[in-house]
């Protein structure tokens, strides 16, 4: 409206300015009073906008997610690696199969080695039967042994001490106590013996030691001849999906060639990357929705946002967040790559109004109220579009006006019906 008149008037002035002959004075004159109609005009514009652009406040459904792709994958994922050579014998899974923790799923041909487990097993039975006899029988026949040479140590130390005796007084003969002094040094040696024996015997002697250190010999040659033997039947360490294999029933296969992949079950999650300016956006245990292909929802699973990694890329710009997912999840497949819709914001009844309607720089909107634009604050929070979800200050039926430039606090305003409704 303002522009209108001032055009006018500008082709009014144009006009008396072409047509009559006045002096320059008259001229200088009749354009001072134009400058000042101009600016009557401005005064009046002041209190009179005109049309508004307008916007209906009515409470609706709200939605704000953030759209991204993701990866399933499992918590827990690895490659059996053959240790041994030798021929497959059975795969006893199929890909995609549960398997039991500890169950064997591939076996290889064994046969030499079950010929040199045998043998170790032997050598460790045998030693460790000697071992135990030598503890519960040759320990405790030397004890006893050492016991009667005691005895006999004894009593011949006293025979041959009282012939000493006589000796010197002259009552026996030199032969008689020679003969005595020999049967106590047989009975000493004797009993040093079985002394020697003993000590060899008992815990931390020579002979227990040997034999100990046989059996453990024998016993560390059995166990590593068992483990030996485990390489030859794979088995899984948890709860395991198998996820692929790459060999077959009669392969022959070398140390250092992969079997099987596996991972973890039950443990499938998805992983995205996502822009930086989502983090403050997010929160554990946000609804998200993991779909495939083009499908949409339809055969999505709802999940939940399990971990936001504080790491943020420096190269990528990007942070990681994990999606847990239900285990009923149809589609599970390792490094799938899925659609995912995190529910930032979800709302039955909310006010949202367009962030251009906000006065700019401040918390306040235009309402029209009367025929005039009223100043009124609002509290609002921002999204990820370019809506503001207004929390006070506003009701449905509400009409607020677009704050242009010549919108000001107290100006009657004219409004058509029906524009800018929700």
């Amino acid at each position: 409206m303002l522009k209108e008149r001032i055009a006018n008037t500008a082709k009014m002035l144009k006009y008396y300015l072409k047509h009559i002959n006045w002096t320059k004075r008259k001229q200088i004159a009749l354009i001072i009073l134009i400058i000042s109609v101009f600016f009557f005009i401005f005064l009046l514009s002041r209190g009179n906008s005109g049309d508004a652009a307008t916007f209906t406040v009515q409470s609706q459904k709200y939605e704000e997610k953030i759209v991204a792709v993701g990866q399933l994958q499992l918590a827990k994922e690895t490659t059996l690696i053959s240790e041994v050579s030798g021929e497959i014998l059975t795969i006893g899974a199929e890909e995609g199969d549960i398997i039991s923790a500890d169950s064997i799923i591939i076996s290889i041909n064994d046969s030499d080695q079950n010929f040199q487990l045998e043998q170790k097993k032997a050598s460790y039975v045998n030693a460790e039967a000697s071992y135990q006899y030598l503890v519960d029988f040759d320990y405790a026949s030397a004890k006893q042994e050492l016991v009667s040479q005691t005895s006999k140590k004894e009593q011949t130390q006293k025979s041959y001490e009282s012939a000493g005796s006589l000796y010197q007084e002259g009552a026996l003969s030199q032969i008689d106590f020679l003969e005595y002094k020999s049967d106590y040094e047989a009975a000493l040696a004797a009993w040093n013996t079985a002394r020697l024996k003993v000590q060899s015997l008992e815990e931390g002697g020579s002979l227990r030691s040997s034999a100990g250190a046989q059996l453990q010999s024998a016993k560390t040659s059995y166990e590593g001849a068992l483990n030996d033997q485990k390489k030859y039947q794979i088995t899984v360490p948890w709860n395991s999906v198998l996820l692929k294999t790459y060999v077959s029933e009669h392969d022959y296969i070398q140390p250092g060639e992969p079997l099987a992949e596996i991972g973890q079950a039950g443990s499938y999650h998805v992983i995205t990357e996502l822009d930086e300016k989502y983090f403050p956006y997010l929160e554990k245990g946000m609804k998200a929705m993991i779909s495939l292909g083009d499908s949409g929802n339809r055969n999505g699973a709802e999940g939940i946002v399990d971990v936001i990694s504080p790491k943020i890329n420096n190269e990528t710009g990007t942070f990681e967040v994990t999606i847990a997912i239900p285990a009923e999840f149809r589609y599970q497949a390792s490094d799938l790559t899925v659609n995912v819709e995190i529910m930032v914001i979800e709302k039955k009844n909310a006010i949202v109004i367009p962030e251009d309607y906000l006065i700019e720089g401040d918390s306040y909107v235009y309402l029209y109220q009367n025929g005039k634009a009223v100043k009124a604050e609002v509290k609002y929070e921002n999204g990820l579009s370019s809506k503001l979800l207004i929390t006070e200050g506003l009701k449905d039926g509400d009409i607020i006006i677009m704050p242009d430039a010549p919108i000001q606090d107290g100006n009657t305003v004219k409004i058509n019906k029906g524009d800018g409704a929700s």
